[in-house]
């Protein structure tokens, strides 16, 4: 009975309890997931008079997400990165002569697929994309450019290679030492707790303060990596292959989206390979109200006419179920939480008031409200509003037995309760962690219309509340 907020079901429960679940969730394998990562090579060669020795990635990870690896595509993805830039330009050379990649045991072709291969070329056009195969074997005005993928990894360090011989305008050898490469095969997994939210490898996003597991494989052998993050978060490193990382208190910038990467890093005569996954770190900070809400977010209600007669009051009935979303406005359900829990709390038991003494002592014993700090794993905030069979006689005075309602009532803007110069505010975090206002909702109940009745006056009171979301 009375003015009641229905608080969503579920308190936080302890620390034992949710390890308890947390250990039978991941017995039943339930909780982690491994994802792959890509891989990628970084910094052009740049051949000139100097003998050159490079590596370039075995290209098989999926940058498209066709399905398979790259390396088994008759075309490569647009966003094809496994791939090591050559350019040839020397000062003192107008042509240059490029030689078929042999292996360097047998010197057969290495151009190509299977054992006894190592890479396949393209033609890379003025916009810096590569096209149709690169034709080996023939002299090039220069500059000429050519990206070099990876396609099975060597039997050790610079086991195929290839001649190049820079010429002046009449054909005169200038330079040309040749190129010896290593196709580096690097692979890697992460492993995250999905607990309430999405698989990281959907969207590749985590909580704040969440900690992965990560791990790289790399041959041939004698390659060692470095971890990195180029975001905000904590790298511990046991040994080169294996790291965990626990990302910060700082949210991924909307702009900076798929931006910062997780890495293993093996740089090796100037150039670098890496295996690396995108690392998007969110929180809840906003609420995405109903589609109703949205289009007519402030309602009235109005009662019909009362009168100071014993009964009660029933003013409105109403619920709002708000989604949580991080900052690119997505579902916070869209990350993977791994033992963390969304949390909400609201502020109304705090702002809510009455120039009314007897309704402020009568909500400070009947209003229901969201705190301290709930979890969600549902990630929704179900906000009930509902103020009805209320005692009339909580706003009602007695003068020589004759009722009548509060002076301060019985005139058009008179106020029943509102929230003075606050809001309504919702809040959400991650346990606790980076709390967010998600609402700055407004909320009041006056009198909206008088009439004289019966010796009396008649009132009909109006509740207004407006949606705000930041």
């Amino acid at each position: 009975m009375g003015v009641t907020r229905s608080k969503s079901a579920g308190k936080p429960s302890s620390l034992i309890a949710r390890a308890a679940l947390v250990v039978a969730a991941c017995q039943l394998g339930a909780c982690v997931e491994t994802s792959n990562l890509y891989s990628r090579d970084i910094t052009a060669v740049t051949p000139q008079c100097d003998p050159v020795l490079f590596i370039v990635s075995l290209n098989n990870d999926d940058d498209d997400g066709r399905g398979g690896a790259d390396l088994n595509q008759a075309r490569l993805p647009a966003n094809e990165d496994n791939l090591r830039i050559f350019t040839f330009n020397h000062p003192g050379a107008a042509k240059v002569f490029i030689g078929e990649p042999v292996l360097v045991r047998g010197g057969t072709s290495a151009v190509g697929k299977g054992a006894n291969k190592r890479v396949r070329a393209y033609s890379v056009n003025a916009a810096g994309a590569p096209g149709r195969a690169f034709a080996f074997n023939q002299v090039y005005n220069t500059p000429v450019t050519f990206a070099m993928e990876g396609t099975q990894a060597s039997g050790g360090r610079n086991d195929f290679g290839f001649e190049y011989d820079y010429r002046n305008a009449e054909d005169q050898h200038v330079c040309g030492p040749g190129a010896q490469g290593t196709v580096v095969d690097a692979q890697g997994t992460i492993s995250v707790e999905k607990g309430h939210g999405t698989n990281f490898s959907v969207n590749r996003k985590l909580l704040i303060d969440s900690t992965v597991s990560a791990t790289s494989t790399w041959a041939p052998a004698g390659f060692n990596p470095t971890w990195q993050y180029d975001g905000t978060g904590t790298i511990a490193t046991p040994n080169a292959l294996n790291t965990n990382f626990t990302s910060q208190q700082t949210l991924t910038p909307v702009a900076n989206r798929d931006a910062h990467h997780l890495a293993a890093r093996v740089t090796d005569s100037g150039m670098s390979i890496d295996v690396h996954t995108p690392l998007n770190i969110t929180a809840p900070v906003h609420a995405e109200a109903p589609a109703a809400w949205q289009t007519r977010p402030t309602r009235t209600v109005t009662t019909p006419w009362l009168n100071a007669n014993p009964g009660n009051i029933s003013l409105f009935s109403s619920q709002i179920v708000y989604e949580l979303q991080d900052q690119f406005h997505e579902d916070i359900k869209d990350s993977a939480w791994e033992n963390h829990e969304v949390q909400i709390q609201e502020n109304i038991g705090l702002v809510l008031t009455s120039p009314i003494p007897a309704v402020n002592a009568w909500m400070g014993a009947n209003l229901n409200w969201t705190r301290p700090w709930v979890n969600k794993p549902s990630a929704r905030i179900n906000d009930n509003l509902n103020a009805l069979q209320i005692p009339n006689n909580i706003i009602v005075v007695n003068n020589a037995g004759r009722l009548s309602f509060v002076p301060g009532l019985q005139a058009v803007g008179g106020v029943l309760m509102n929230l003075g110069t606050s809001t309504h505010q919702w809040e959400a975090s991650v346990d606790g962690a980076l709390p967010t206002v998600v609402t700055n909702n407004s909320f009041s109940v006056a009198t909206s219309a008088t009439r004289p009745r019966g010796g009396g006056i008649e009132i009909q009171l109006t509740s207004t509340y407006g949606v705000v979301t930041p």
